[in-house]
């Protein structure tokens, strides 16, 4: 895989860099940063739900809303929720109109 500029300065796309156990860099574009961002959020939220015996599908997929919740992604360089079941695209993450 090419390396991508830490900085983001000879990129189009800005990206941070993380750095492996064994000194291997690894650059995080800006939508790979809120999808998993994204991802820690929903964990945390689906746990603290969970612990008080509230629902813990959040935010529900439109398509299956008592089953499971989309899942955190990235799709054509976007961040994106989309249905773990079908694969189909809900919304961009921070555009869903309901939770």
């Amino acid at each position: 895989m090419p390396r991508t500029p830490a900085c983001g300065l000879f990129s189009r796309t800005p990206s941070r860099t993380a750095w492996s156990a064994g000194g291997n860099a690894y650059a995080w574009t800006a939508a790979e940063q809120l999808a998993s961002l994204a991802d820690q959020v929903q964990e945390w939220a689906v746990e603290a739900l969970w612990s008080e015996g509230a629902p813990a599908v959040r935010p529900h997929c439109p398509a299956h809303p008592d089953m499971h919740p989309p899942a955190a992604t990235i799709v054509v360089s976007s961040a994106v929720w989309v249905c773990p079941k079908s694969g189909a695209t809900v919304a961009r993450i921070g555009e869903l109109e309901h939770c």
